[in-house]
């Protein structure tokens, strides 16, 4: 019988990174267009990112440079709405910036397909690894071990 080895998400990832601290990150630096932010309304039930996004400049993105998103990371609340997962698409042009209450994971493509990732962590067993570490004091979050 075949098994699939079990990994941690430490062992396919590229990088691991969380959004910004609060203070980095408020309202009035957005702007009219820029860099998309991705909060957590933004992760729906299928693939796509949707809903309303606001924005930060090119420049601002640039300076919090592990903040940035592309086609392929996975992202998680860390925060509030967790053992949800979205994942960037939209190849080579698709440039996005996470919130403070998210996480970002970036596969390590040679041996990870972030869509076999992406779809784990949407199935019981995948939402399971990500609910055993959160905390339900106050605003439910993940415990960073």
């Amino acid at each position: 019988m075949n098994r699939w080895p079990q990994v941690t998400a430490a062992d396919i990832a590229e990088s691991i990174a969380i959004g910004p601290f609060g203070s980095r990150m408020k309202t009035d630096c957005y702007v009219e267009q820029g860099v998309p932010i991705i909060r957590g309304n933004n992760i729906t039930d299928t693939k796509a990112l949707a809903g309303e996004f606001v924005f930060i400049s090119e420049e601002m993105a640039k300076g919090m440079s592990g903040c940035n998103a592309y086609d392929g990371d996975l992202v998680f609340p860390h925060r509030g709405l967790i053992g949800e997962v979205g994942i960037v698409t939209g190849g080579k042009d698709a440039h996005f910036f996470i919130s403070s209450s998210l996480m970002k994971l970036t596969p390590k493509r040679a041996i990870a397909d972030p869509l076999f990732y992406f779809y784990f962590y949407r199935s019981p067993a995948g939402r399971h690894e990500l609910l055993k570490n959160a905390s339900q004091v106050g605003t439910p979050g993940l415990l960073h071990r």
